[in-house]
């Protein structure tokens, strides 16, 4: 499968320093300086803030194969949504879990949790490491090791930075999550690849955008490189990007789909798409859908004849339509 050639940031300067895991015995108490506990813990992702609020209602699929009556834009929405979501945030609901118990002192200015194991039946142990640092951010690193294994076989999986502005209420971030390494931890994780996530929270507002390298979601999956975004607000309204390459018409050459979508806080809402390459060439084919409160299809149409217009656009939450822009599956795409 041809893939999109993503430029990923490097992350090495986001390791802690190793003496973190295997040095120094733990030590009583912070720095005088260093924060309090309740500030590392305040200042790491928060998952239920990274939780996307999604178009509600129906079964999730990626088509309206079983006849509901449901709009196909609208399910694509909620799936990618859904399905995107759980993966990075399971991986954050592990890290807030895990920072619900007291941490211990590593040294002046890092806070630690574990090793700890679940239960019997999971096949590896996990540590969580937090660092303050002068300028006032925070590091974090997620590390895992075999259950009946040393920690110097272990493998750091997760790893961020955040920056808790001037309160802990509002913080932005980035993190990455290595799902290869997770799954040779733990062979009976699906995920697979490398997700890096930059992350922006404030009160009434969370947004987020992740690129997504080699990634497939289940074994077996081809792996291909997606680029997703998403942003909330309290009141139940949200809008999603996400972009991908695949063969969507199974004609052997992949084509390049990017669709934007937006809902109210009554699940109402538009997706607009932007098809190009494969069979298509340099030409963009654009396809619009609205659909109700009720997730039933309102309006479609597309300019590029593949179907028949249907409905009526002034019934649409959002008009006009807003197309995607390709730059975002650009090959020289670097998240800042």
């Amino acid at each position: 499968m041809h893939k999109i050639a993503l430029t990923l940031p490097l992350i090495a300067a986001l390791a802690l320093p190793m003496g973190c895991f295997y040095g120094p015995e733990l030590k009583p108490g912070p720095a005088p300086d260093a924060p309090s506990q309740a500030e590392y813990v305040a200042a790491l992702p928060d998952a239920d803030r990274l939780r996307p609020n999604l178009p509600q209602g129906g079964l999730p699929a990626m088509a309206d194969d079983n006849n509901t009556g449901l709009s196909d834009y609208y399910l694509l929405t909620h799936d990618v949504t859904d399905d995107i979501n759980d993966f990075i945030i399971e991986v954050l609901d592990i890290v807030n879990d895990i920072t619900a118990y007291d941490g211990e002192w590593v040294d002046d200015y890092t806070l630690a949790w574990g090793p700890i194991e679940y239960s019997p039946l999971d096949p590896c142990v996990t540590y969580l490491a937090v660092t303050w640092n002068q300028d006032g951010t925070y590091q974090w690193i997620f590390m895992e090791w075999p259950k009946n294994g040393a920690e110097e076989d272990g493998v750091v999986d997760a790893w961020g930075i955040v920056d808790p502005y001037s309160n802990y209420s509002d913080n932005g971030g980035a993190f990455w999550i290595d799902f290869d390494l997770m799954q040779q931890m733990d062979p009976t994780r699906e995920p697979s690849g490398q997700v890096y996530v930059e992350y922006e929270l404030e009160i009434g507002v969370g947004a987020a955008q992740a690129w997504f390298d080699d990634f497939a979601g289940d074994h077996g999956e081809d792996p291909v490189d997606a680029y997703y975004a998403f942003a909330n607000e309290l009141s139940g309204a949200g809008e999603m990007l996400f972009g991908f390459v695949d063969d969507l018409n199974e004609s052997g050459v992949d084509e390049v789909m990017a669709i934007h979508s937006r809902w109210d806080d009554t699940g109402a809402g538009r997706a607009d798409s932007t098809v190009t390459a494969g069979e298509l060439g340099e030409t963009q084919a654009h396809v619009s859908e609205c659909w109700g409160a009720d997730f039933a299809m309102v309006y479609h149409e597309d300019d590029a004849g593949w179907s028949v217009p249907e409905g009526d656009e002034t019934l649409c939450a959002y008009t006009p339509g807003e197309w995607p822009d390709l730059s975002d599956l650009d090959a020289e795409q670097t998240p800042e």
